[in-house]
């Protein structure tokens, strides 16, 4: 599978909820699936590739009295479940696109998301020779309600579950089109390619994983909230951190592998509101992951930062 950029990873470990169990270690792992390729395709010129294309975008229009669509394909790089582990969920959020010289939401524009069932690259698809799809555990969108709409929280487990069971074949990812294609409609999301990354396509799975954490035994702490930007990130990491009561915390960063880059004692923080400026220069570029530990034990979740 062809990634558009490498040194942005698709997967960014998130970890919730540690569960005992009798026989094996069970825990919740929240991944939150950027989408890493998308493209889309245009029956006005059938043969044309708009693999960088900063829109997502499903549309039935017109112009010099010729009707025409656009498709839009997404693919994400999932992660292996091991013997034993099982999907619980997984939703999709897409984010209204801006700056766009593209209609946006308009219309009758019900749209409808289904599983890829042949491959393709996002440089090279084509309307015509765009893959089939397959429609078990299709989703289907309601029209919007305003033009600038978010669709966050959809569920797609039945769709991410297919994609996971698939064999011989890496995930061919999803496909977005409306319900009727006849104009004048259309719905609009920012691409994997648009400029704000927080507005990328965004898978989130909830899996039940057996095994160690590989982040030791890590809970959702009540005590300890915490807030961050910006998003890519610059030279200096903002942190807001709250907590119940005064405790030492460390800042720990990762690698999207998983693998520790650094590990900063950030004091002791007082009960209440802290906000801290940390230097980030050194810090490699790419995808890094985050969270903060306190001296009790507990730890925020992995948080996912790219750094241009």
């Amino acid at each position: 599978m062809v990634s558009k950029n490498t040194t942005n990873s698709a997967l960014f470990l998130v970890v919730c909820l540690l569960f005992p169990a009798v026989l094996h270690a069970q825990w919740v792992e929240e991944v939150l699936v950027p989408a890493t390729e998308d493209a889309t395709v245009s029956s006005l010129d059938s043969s044309a590739n708009y693999g960088d294309n900063p829109d997502l975008i499903a549309l039935a229009w017109s112009a010099n009295d010729r009707d025409f669509v656009l498709r839009s394909l997404m693919r994400f790089e999932l992660p292996e479940l091991a013997e034993g582990e099982i999907l619980l969920g997984a939703t999709l959020s897409l984010f209204a696109t801006t700056g766009s010289t593209n209609p946006n939401h308009l219309g009758f524009n019900d749209a409808l998301i289904t599983r890829i069932n042949g491959s393709w690259t996002p440089n090279d698809v084509t309307w015509q020779n765009q893959p089939p799809v397959v429609t078990d555990h299709a989703v289907f969108l309601p029209r919007s309600d305003a033009p600038d709409q978010d669709f966050t929280n959809l569920d797609v487990t039945g769709l991410v579950s297919d994609m996971l069971n698939e064999t011989g074949t890496a995930p061919q990812g999803l496909m977005i089109q409306l319900q009727s294609e006849s104009v004048f409609r259309s719905i609009n999301f920012a691409s994997s390619d648009h400029p704000d990354a927080s507005r990328h396509p965004l898978l989130t799975l909830n899996i039940q994983r057996v095994g160690s954490t590989g982040f030791g035994s890590v809970v959702q702490p009540a005590d300890l909230q915490v807030a961050f930007g910006p998003n890519p990130l610059q030279d200096q990491l903002s942190l807001t951190l709250q907590v119940k009561s005064a405790q030492s915390a460390t800042l720990e960063v990762y690698d999207a592998s998983g693998r520790m880059l650094e590990q900063r004692n950030l004091g002791k923080l007082s009960s209440g509101e802290t906000a801290l400026l940390l230097p980030a220069a050194a810090w490699p570029s790419g995808s890094l992951l985050f969270r903060v530990v306190l001296d009790n034990g507990a730890a925020s979740p992995m948080r996912p930062l790219l750094k241009p």
